[in-house]
């Protein structure tokens, strides 16, 4: 009982001065000797993670090198789903746009269609009055986050467009994009 005390205060003092070392190490060491004792793998990740953290900062970009694996074992369906639920409904209000879609990866045709703040899709489908971007996994969700640009994508070679692509970049402007460097441990 007296060590999760003491950890909460290491908590407080770190929090209330992010630059104090002693408090820093002294809070990192509480969390590694956690993480090597919990018995969950997340727990101890999380641990583990905070102990670095408070010893080496913050990483200042992702490299976990896991994302060509998890977007290879995604189906097109998944793909799409992951982006009719970043959309944010406010910056949709009013809007109404048609983009067909091919897949560089699977050949899978489809048409995304965003009416009343809702972004649906239709699988072998083709709107003939929309644009048709033919892209990589990778860079569809560039554009379609809006992490991209869609002249960004065409010229990295990670999308290609016959007709008017640019409702893609449009719907990119409406997405909730998740940053992956938050703080764990500091304010």
């Amino acid at each position: 009982m007296v060590k999760r005390h003491v950890r909460i205060l290491l908590q407080h003092l770190v929090f209330a001065d992010p630059a104090n070392p002693p408090a820093r190490e002294l809070l990192a060491d509480s969390y590694e000797q956690m993480g090597y004792q919990a018995e969950s793998a997340i727990w101890r990740n999380i641990y583990l993670q905070s102990a670095r953290e408070l010893r080496q900062g913050r990483a200042d970009v992702y490299k976990g090198g896991s994302e060509d694996y998890l977007l290879g074992a995604a189906t097109d369906e998944q793909i799409l789903d992951l982006l009719a639920v970043r959309l944010l409904p406010d910056r949709a209000a009013g809007q109404s746009l048609s983009v067909n879609i091919v897949f560089k990866e699977t050949g899978g045709e489809y048409n995304l269609r965003l009416h009343n703040s809702v972004l649906t899709y239709r699988q072998d489908y083709q709107d003939p009055e929309a644009g048709t971007v033919t892209a990589s996994r990778k860079g569809f969700l560039g554009v379609g986050m809006g992490f991209l640009g869609l002249g960004q994508a065409k010229l990295l070679g990670m999308v290609s467009v016959e007709g008017d692509g640019s409702a893609l970049q449009a719907l990119g402007e409406m997405m909730d994009k998740p940053t992956l460097d938050f703080n764990i441990i500091e304010p």
